[in-house]
């Protein structure tokens, strides 16, 4: 979790890395909106998976 600033200087620093938002949530994120967060880090295991 983090604010829109700290995410903006991380993608300057950090150009190749993947953000992704979830606006309205909480701390329990994972819990609130487990649908979507788990289709995310699908899609990020399998990126990761087909470029190693």
């Amino acid at each position: 979790m983090t604010t829109e600033p700290t995410l903006a200087r991380a993608r300057q620093l950090l150009p190749w890395a993947q953000t992704v938002l979830y606006p309205s949530a909480g701390h329990a994120h994972l819990l609130e909106d487990s649908g979507r967060f788990d289709q995310d880090l699908l899609r990020f295991v399998a990126q990761v998976n087909a470029v190693h």
